[in-house]
């Protein structure tokens, strides 16, 4: 029996993140979140590649960079989380009748 289901979504579209130092990003920084965004691992908790796309919408994302600043859209959908609700507790009687383990001791003496 499923304890939960979900009944509504959390979902965000056309994301963009900037992100800002005050000192200068150093280029591994930066080619560290390029490799892991274009290797289809996304950024933070959004998922989505740079190969991706879809006829409905573009679900790749950009990423530009300059020494100080990093910004980053992702305009595909994305769901965030859910919001579930409880399933009341299963009062119903069993469908079957339990049985005890030599219930099956009378099969093996005939063969």
């Amino acid at each position: 029996m499923i304890s939960t289901w979900a009944t509504a979504y959390v979902v965000v579209k056309d994301v963009h993140i900037i992100l800002r130092n005050d000192k200068e990003f150093s280029e591994a920084e930066r080619l560290d979140m390029q490799s892991c965004s274009s290797s289809g691992g996304g950024f933070l908790c959004f998922q989505a590649s740079k190969s991706s796309f879809s006829l409905d919408h573009h679900e790749a994302f950009t990423m530009k960079s300059d020494n100080k600043t990093i910004s980053i859209k992702i305009p595909a959908p994305q769901i965030l989380g859910w919001c579930s609700q409880l399933a009341p507790q299963d009062d119903s009687l069993p469908m079957y009748t339990p049985f005890g383990a030599n219930k099956f001791e009378k099969l093996k003496g005939e063969q």
